[in-house]
C-alpha cells in the first residue's frame, strides 16, 4: 500500500507495522502496538479498524476505527479495543485490527490479531435427562434433555433405549441416534414409540441412556419411560369345565381357561375332593399348581380313576 507522503531523513522510507495483542480474558481491553520503524519526523497518520473472525462485534468485542497520528518523535501508538464478558461458556475467540490509508509512511504489516479467552471457569456445561411422563401404551413417550447453561458452540450427544420389564419390539419400538443442541439451545427432546397390544399387562418400564457428549458433561445419563396398559385394569378370569364321563380306570380330563391372554404368568392352585366316588377306590387324589405361560389360555388338570370289580352306580368327584 503506498503511502499518502514521503519519511524524512535519511532518504529512506517510514514503514508502519501492527502487532497481534496479548490474549485476553473476556472483559479486558485488547491493546495493539503499531510501531514505525523510525522515529517520525513529520506528521504521519493511519486508519484502523476492527474486522471479525470467531469473536463477534457487539456480542463479544466494541467495534473499533479511528486515525492514528504520530507527531515528531513519535515511534508507536496503542490501540485498545473492548472486549465483552458474558455468563456463556465458549471456546478461545479472535477477531482482527486492519490498517489503511496511511500518510507518511507506507505499510509494511497491517494486519494483526485479538484473542479472547473464555473467563467462565472453564467447565463445560453439563447434560441431564429427566424420566418421561407415564404413557399408556400406543402413545409416545418425551423424554426432556437439558443443557445446564447456554453454549456458543454446537453440543452433540448419543442416545439409545434399553429394555427394563417392557421388551423392546412388543412394548416399545427400540431407537437410538445423536442429540444436537444449536449455539445457545438449552432444551430439546427425545420420542420414544410405545407399542399397544390386547394383552392384559402390570406397568412396565424402559430407560434411555445418554453417551458420548461433545461441548458437554454427563450430569444425569439415564433416564425411565413407564408404559401403562390400556387393556382395561380388569384381570383375567380363570375357569374349570367338567370333565367328560370316563370308564372307571379311565383319566378324567378337566379343561382350565383363562378368559384373555396375559403377559404375565399366570398360576392357580387346584384340589380334588369326594363326592359319591371316594378317594383311593375309585380315583387317586391330586393337588398342585396349574401355569399358564404368557398368551397362554388352556391348560389340562388330568385325574387318573381306579378300577375294581364292584358293580356300582355312577359316581363323581371334584376338581376345585
Amino acid at each position: 500500500m503506498t503511502a499518502g507522503g514521503g519519511g524524512g531523513g535519511g532518504g529512506s522510507q517510514r514503514t508502519l507495522s501492527i502487532a497481534d495483542a496479548d490474549p485476553v480474558t473476556e472483559g479486558d481491553p485488547a491493546e495493539f502496538v503499531v510501531a514505525l520503524n523510525r522515529s517520525a519526523t513529520r506528521v504521519v497518520t493511519v486508519s484502523y479498524r476492527t474486522v471479525d473472525g470467531s469473536a463477534e462485534a457487539g456480542s463479544d468485542y466494541t467495534a473499533t476505527s479511528d486515525t492514528l497520528r504520530f507527531e515528531r518523535g513519535d515511534r508507536e501508538k496503542t490501540v485498545t479495543v473492548p472486549t465483552s464478558n458474558d455468563d456463556e461458556r465458549e471456546e478461545t475467540e479472535a477477531f482482527t485490527v486492519e490498517l489503511s490509508d496511511p500518510s507518511g509512511a507506507t505499510i509494511e504489516n497491517g494486519t494483526a490479531t485479538g484473542t479472547i479467552t473464555d473467563d467462565d471457569d472453564g467447565v463445560l456445561p453439563t447434560l441431564s435427562i429427566a424420566d418421561a411422563e407415564p404413557v399408556t401404551e400406543g402413545a409416545t413417550a418425551q423424554f426432556q434433555v437439558t443443557l445446564s447453561a447456554q453454549s456458543r458452540q454446537v453440543v452433540t450427544v448419543a442416545y439409545t433405549t434399553a429394555s427394563g420389564t417392557a421388551t423392546e419390539g412388543d412394548d416399545y419400538s427400540a431407537a437410538s441416534g445423536t442429540l444436537t443442541f444449536a449455539a445457545g439451545e438449552t432444551t430439546t427432546t427425545i420420542a420414544i414409540t410405545t407399542l399397544q397390544d390386547t394383552f392384559r399387562e402390570e406397568d412396565e418400564t424402559f430407560s434411555v441412556t445418554l453417551s458420548s457428549p461433545d461441548g458437554a458433561t454427563l450430569a444425569d445419563d439415564t433416564a425411565t419411560g413407564t408404559i401403562t396398559d390400556d387393556d382395561d385394569t380388569q384381570l383375567p378370569a380363570l375357569s374349570i369345565a367338567d370333565a367328560q364321563p370316563v370308564a372307571e380306570g379311565g383319566t378324567a380330563q378337566f379343561q382350565v381357561t383363562l378368559s384373555a391372554q396375559s403377559q404375565q404368568v399366570v398360576t392357580v392352585a387346584y384340589t380334588t375332593s369326594s363326592g359319591t366316588a371316594t378317594e383311593s377306590d375309585d380315583y387317586s387324589a391330586a393337588s398342585g399348581t396349574l401355569t399358564f405361560a404368557a398368551g397362554q389360555t388352556t391348560t389340562t388338570i388330568a385325574v387318573t380313576t381306579l378300577q375294581d370289580t364292584f358293580r356300582e352306580e355312577d359316581e363323581t368327584f371334584s376338581v376345585t
